[in-house]
């Protein structure tokens, strides 16, 4: 091989190396650009990766307050059940009072139909007792008057006798034995219509 051939074979090699640098340049560019691409790519991901960060962040602090509140609803629960609790107990309470309450006024009704009964009984004992007075009373009338006729009776007769027996100086003697007798007879008769009354009362 001549040196001119070798020449043209060194020429057409760098040429071809020329070639493949310039392809390997524009490739180089390629990558440079795909790069680029990427590391955008990149920095868009960390940018999304510091907003998701931050959204995690604000949905732990989400979480957190969400656990508080359900702790102060688990809290309130509790109380509620206490009251709820207690005001079943207080239920009971007041249902057994209202029993003894029902009790009390059934044997209330029982010992006021007791009651009625005895005054039905006690009006007819004083309807009884008052004609028995009524009796009473006519009777002393009738009685009493003709006591009383007989009494002025005898006692004109008495003072005739005592008149013309005892001397005009005992006549006052006479006149108090009289009414002495009559006031006895008299005091009979009110302490009787006395009893009567108090028996009515």
């Amino acid at each position: 091989m001549t040196d001119s051939e070798k020449l043209d074979l060194i020429i057409s090699e760098m040429q071809n190396v020329q070639s493949e640098m310039q392809n390997v340049q524009s490739e180089i560019k390629d990558m440079q650009s795909e790069m680029k691409d990427v590391q955008s790519e990149m920095q868009n991901m960390q940018s999304e990766m510091k907003d998701v960060q931050s959204e995690m962040k604000d949905m732990r602090s989400e979480m957190k307050d969400m656990r508080s509140e359900m702790k102060d609803m688990q809290s309130e629960m509790k109380d509620m059940r206490s009251e709820m609790k207690d005001m079943q107990s207080e239920m009971k309470d007041v249902q057994s009072e209202m029993k003894d309450m029902r009790s009390e006024m059934k044997d209330i009704r029982s010992e006021m139909k007791d009651v009625q009964s005895e005054v039905k009984d006690i009006q007819s004992e004083m309807k009884d007792m008052k004609h028995g007075i009524t009796s009473i009373e006519l009777h002393l009338e009738n009685r009493t008057d003709k006591c009383v006729n007989l009494i002025a009776e005898n006692f004109t007769d008495l003072t005739d006798k005592l008149n013309q027996a005892i001397p005009v100086a005992n006549k006052n003697l006479a006149y108090e034995v009289k009414v002495t007798y009559l006031l006895d007879e008299v005091e009979k008769l009110k302490k009787e219509l006395a009893e009567l009354k108090s028996k009515i009362a």
